[in-house]
């Protein structure tokens, strides 16, 4: 088993980035509150086309109606190609808690053989830095 990364390799390659880009110029413009939920699922490189899809289908379209949110992003450790990381920023945790389990519920209920149980770790964003903060 090969470890470590190959020169110019990163951890992660992004899959899909679905939703709201966040644009910020310098770090005040980034609440303190703001929280990121991050779901790891796993899933069949085989179904990852028809997972995505659906998931784009049903808890995207979703969550980007939810007052708070902010984007969603899917990555994938291509070493670990069966488990996905769905990264959702919220404006606040409050608003992110808002939505009932009852609403979940649904949702799930609409991604069919799609659905997958999910790993669920919270972060609090400290601060974001984009590109436009270090002008040259």
């Amino acid at each position: 088993m090969q470890r470590g990364l190959a020169i110019g390799q990163t951890p992660f390659t992004v899959v899909q980035q679905l939703s709201c880009v966040l644009v910020a110029t310098s770090t005040s413009c980034i609440e303190a509150s703001m929280v990121i939920e991050h779901l790891v699922v796993v899933v069949s490189p085989e179904d990852r086309a028809g997972y995505l899809a659906a998931d784009a289908q049903h808890w995207t379209a979703f969550l980007a109606a939810q007052d708070g949110f902010v984007r969603k992003e899917t990555w994938v450790d291509e070493a670990i190609p069966h488990e996905l990381h769905l990264m959702i920023w919220w404006e606040t945790r409050d608003q992110w808690k808002a939505i009932t389990a009852e609403q979940c519920a649904e949702v799930d209920a609409r991604m069919g053989p799609y659905y997958r149980d999910v790993e669920m770790r919270e972060y609090t964003a400290l601060n974001v830095h984009s590109g436009s903060d270090h002008q040259r």
